[in-house]
């Protein structure tokens, strides 16, 4: 029997929603934070990080607001994948690294710090968009 090789991917954990314009209040941030950052020491991960052009109101490129928290930033981690576009597979190799690593997320979908829609892994080339619940994990991170 094969064991599983499961990815931890954190997204858009970033200044933006925690000291910027778009602060998260529900659940407190500063508990998301430090169960995302015991979830990344206890595996490695991939970060993925949002961007907008520079000049943007948020998310500029090189603002604080974009930069990754600090939390998410000083860790170690596997991969690192810089998006422009709401779901983190479009336009990035994201996807390819999880099928490279024959890692899966053991039947659950990623999710982000905002919690919106995120695409499901590639099927082909039409992908199917669904809006992900929010649920806890086994530390309390969203």
């Amino acid at each position: 029997m094969t064991t599983p090789r499961r990815a931890l991917i954190v997204i858009d954990v970033q200044n933006e929603y925690v000291s910027g314009d778009l602060p998260i209040e529900y659940p407190d941030i500063h508990s998301s934070l430090a169960n995302i950052g015991r979830a990344m020491d206890a595996a490695r991960a991939a970060a993925v990080q949002n961007f907008a052009p520079a000049g943007s109101p948020l998310f500029a490129r090189g603002s604080e607001g974009a930069q990754l928290h600090p939390v998410v930033a000083s860790r170690e981690r596997d991969h690192y994948v810089e998006k422009s576009l709401p779901s983190a597979f479009t336009g990035t190799d994201l996807a390819d690294w999880l099928a490279a690593a024959n890692r899966h997320a053991d039947g659950r979908r990623p999710h982000d710090a905002q919690l919106r829609r995120v695409d499901d892994q590639p099927r082909g080339p039409r992908r199917a968009r669904r809006r992900v619940p929010a649920r806890r994990d086994r530390l309390g991170a969203l």
